[in-house]
């Protein structure tokens, strides 16, 4: 009997513990932030001093912990690359309680070394790569501001091509596969004004995620590389405006918070007047020979975020709305090109925070992209006008356990593409068509980060997608029952993907990855023009997707003492299903415009070489890529292999700056690779009272090798009105190179019937530039 009593005794008890107890124990929730760039700080440990309760931060710098008593609580924060911080609570911190964290500075005389949180060595995704706000700032500021685009081209395995070029080349693949985000909304053409610009505004860019190796499944849905851009999404610095004020351009930016700081906004807007070049060019350049006597360049963008921040979510709202005109005319040959293309989207994302090692996004993205090209050479005419419009819903999860970081989610979208509405007269009639494809994708995928052992980080990671496509011709030939009947054919893709980092010591590693990865959407050229234009296709009953398989392996290694990063990698990629426009159709052949593409393979492959120092005031980084790129056509070239437009044997960059003083810095950038590879004839004969061109293979010629220097100088001025005010002095092109933008052939008659004079011509975009802009900040 006495046992019973001193059961329900401690029974009760245990439950007089419980029930009062709970007026004693909470859950604190909190934040932890770089006091500096007020950026989310991961993997800090918490802990409660003079107890074993602990936790650690996740991806977004959250955390939450639970607490026996609000009274007398002192919390410890550990981050290696951050200064230790203890702090006490007050009784009445139950709402997310904000910490800043000092970054760890290490000075020796001249030398500053900055801890970062991911290195080179540790990073545990092969081929990612990461730019900063402020790595992205202090790039030499050429044409006045620094540039997003500019700084990723300096980095090993993206070729910087040429200016007039505005796409990206990764790893030899084309820029319509790189897939490209802006805070998740998804950007078809990166640049402005061919390539001098990209669409980001670096005064509000906050990061850059750059993939080119094997991405995380949620990131990869291209077959070259992911770039995934984050904006500021909380006020930096004690200003609200910054301007820049140029002689080509110009930008003003606002970053704002309410005094609760549940709410953030900041908005850019950017516009270009480069009629300017054409004054800068008259006086370098003939007239005859001055590529900007009869041209017309601009372009403006404008972006913005809006943020609620609550104790647990956040609500953000985010868009882009961007455009370009480009205008070319050569009045002796009757040669006319106008191009003109934009970018727009919106994007609403939700973010939760279920606990300390649980969290959830949702977003609804949309983005849209127009390309309009019209083309006249004498009395022949081409038009191209292309349409994409895409809306997409998705939903992840992320989950942080000790060994596995694991993230998984669903998402559903629809696409509608114009490939074309194609106005093609050719002298003898006019021809019109004008085609939509309509698509929807339903995607599931999941990917875990699995610490196997204290030296070994494996990732691996799978999707499958439920592709449904149906085609509606818009020029008379429409039929809404049959559009609706070929929705419901539908077809799976799958991908999957494996990395693995394994650490030689504490200062080296390995990384290697395989993967393979479907492109249910193909960006084509054409074949028989060698300017710029966009022609999306979707993957169709008779276009098959894009396959891409890629291995890489590379070794990385820091040397503390010098401050040096390095790596070398391999990498070979094989693709199949690509495409390649035929504008050489007549009549009905235009209606089918499916069959008007060849399609054949390309294989890829290189090494790549990559070193970054800093030392005292001089930094520098080199990146060097050999490389090699080929394709085979069935159709063409007797279905040979030969070498891809783009295929750059060498690719040299090289970045420098120095700090004279407090208020000078200069930077300077070498860029040299090889020409591109062209398809020139071998000889011209008569055929019927008309000339014909004789050609052996394709892409039978390398043009001139591309050569340019930049430099640029930055001078601080006082001011006790602004927070900052900088004078920015560039100049693009200081040697005067007239490099290669196309080849044509200048035809002359000669003084007998069959006599003519035909020289091959050189046209060249970019001369020597120099800029003048002034940056403040109030």
């Amino acid at each position: 009997m006495s046992y019973i009593k001193i059961n329900i005794l401690l029974l009760l008890s245990i439950v007089h513990i419980a029930v009062f107890g709970q007026d004693r124990s909470y859950r604190l929730f909190g934040q932890v932030l770089d006091k500096e760039l007020l950026e989310p700080v991961v993997n800090v440990h918490v802990l409660v001093v003079g107890t074993n309760i602990g936790t650690i931060t996740d991806a977004e710098g959250k955390f939450e912990i639970d607490l026996i008593d609000r009274e007398g609580v002192r919390l410890r924060f550990f981050h290696t690359a951050f200064e230790m911080l203890e702090m006490g609570l007050d009784a009445a911190d139950r709402d997310l309680i904000k910490v800043f964290l000092q970054e760890k500075q290490y000075q020796t005389q001249e030398i500053v070394i900055r801890a970062t949180n991911e290195s080179l060595v540790r990073g545990s995704v092969p081929g990612k790569m990461v730019l900063k706000q402020k790595e992205i700032l202090i790039t030499p500021a050429l044409l006045g501001e620094p540039d997003i685009v500019r700084s990723l081209q300096l980095l090993p395995g993206i070729q910087s091509v040429n200016e007039g070029n505005s796409g990206i080349y990764v790893r030899g693949g084309s820029p319509g596969q790189n897939y490209i985000l802006f805070d998740g909304i998804e950007l078809m053409n990166p640049s402005h004004l061919m390539g001098i610009y990209s669409v980001f505004n670096p005064y509000l860019v906050d990061n850059v995620a750059f993939y080119k190796g094997n991405a995380p499944v949620d990131y990869n849905n291209r077959l070259a590389s992911s770039i995934v851009v984050n904006s500021i999404d909380n006020k930096k610095g004690d200003y609200n405006w910054v301007a820049n004020i140029g002689n080509l351009t110009s930008n003003i930016c606002y970053q704002g918070k309410t005094r609760n700081n549940k709410w953030f906004f900041h908005a850019g807007f950017r516009r270009s007047y480069l009629e300017g070049i054409r004054f800068v060019a008259e006086q370098f350049i003939e007239d005859e020979e001055n590529y900007f006597t009869s041209n017309k360049f601009n372009f403006y963008d404008f972006n913005g975020k809006i943020k609620y921040q609550g104790k647990q979510s956040s609500v953000t709202l985010a868009w882009y709305s961007g455009g370009d005109v480009f205008e070319f005319a050569q009045n002796r040959n009757k040669i006319a090109l106008d191009n003109k293309w934009g970018n727009q989207g919106a994007v609403v994302l939700i973010k939760h925070l279920f606990g300390s090692r649980f969290s959830m996004n949702s977003s609804l993205a949309y983005s849209g992209y127009k390309s309009d090209l019209n083309l006249g050479i004498l009395e022949q005419k081409l038009s191209f006008n292309n349409r994409y419009s895409h809306v997409k819903a998705q939903t992840g999860f992320v989950y942080d356990a000790d060994k596995h970081v694991v993230r998984f989610g669903l998402a559903a979208q629809c696409r509608q593409i114009m490939p074309h509405s194609l106005d093609l007269s050719l002298g003898s009639g006019v021809d019109d068509a004008r085609i939509e494809y309509l698509h929807r994708i339903f995607e599931v995928y999941a990917g875990d980060e699995y610490r196997v052992l204290p030296r070994l980080d494996v990732y691996f990671g799978g999707g499958v997608q439920l592709y449904q496509h149906a085609d509606k011709l818009t020029n008379g030939f429409s039929d809404d029952k049959a559009y609706s009947q070929a929705l419901d054919k539908a077809r799976f893709m799958f991908k999957g993907i494996v990395n693995f980092t394994y650490l030689l010591t504490s200062h080296s590693s390995i990384k290697g990855s395989v993967g393979y990865v479907p492109q249910n959407i193909h960006l084509t050229s054409i074949a028989s023009i060698p300017l710029p234009s966009d022609v999306w296709m979707p993957a169709t009953g008779k276009v098959p997707e894009e396959n891409g398989k890629q291995l890489t392996l590379g070794y990385f290694k820091e040397i503390d003492k010098w401050d040096v990063e390095m790596g070398i990698e391999g990498y070979s990629r094989w693709q199949e299903n690509q495409l390649m426009l035929n504008v050489n159709f007549q009549g009905d052949e235009i209606v089918d415009f499916e069959d008007n593409f060849f399609k054949g393979e390309s294989k890829a492959y290189g090494i790549e070489v990559y070193a970054k120092k800093s030392y005292g005031k001089f930094n520098s980084n080199i990146s060097y890529t050999l490389g090699w790129v080929q394709q085979r056509f069935d159709e063409l070239n007797d279905g040979k292999w030969h070498d891809a437009k783009y295929d750059r044997r060498h690719d040299l960059n090289v970045l420098c700056s120095y700090r004279i003083n407090d208020r000078i810095d200069l930077g300077g950038v070498f860029v040299y690779a090889s020409g591109n590879k062209t398809t020139l004839p071998v000889g011209r004969y008569w055929m019927m009272g008309d000339i014909a061109n004789d050609y052996e293979g394709i892409n039978n010629y390398r043009m001139p090798g591309y050569q340019r220097f930049d430099l640029s100088v930055n001078y601080k001025l006082k001011s006790d009105v602004f927070k900052e005010s900088v004078l920015n002095f560039s100049v693009i092109n200081v040697f005067n190179r007239s490099n290669p933008y196309f080849i044509y052939y200048d035809v002359l008659a000669g003084e007998g019937s069959y006599d003519l004079d035909i020289s091959a011509r050189q046209v060249s975009l970019f001369p020597i530039l120099p800029s003048i802009s002034w940056k403040f900040k109030f």
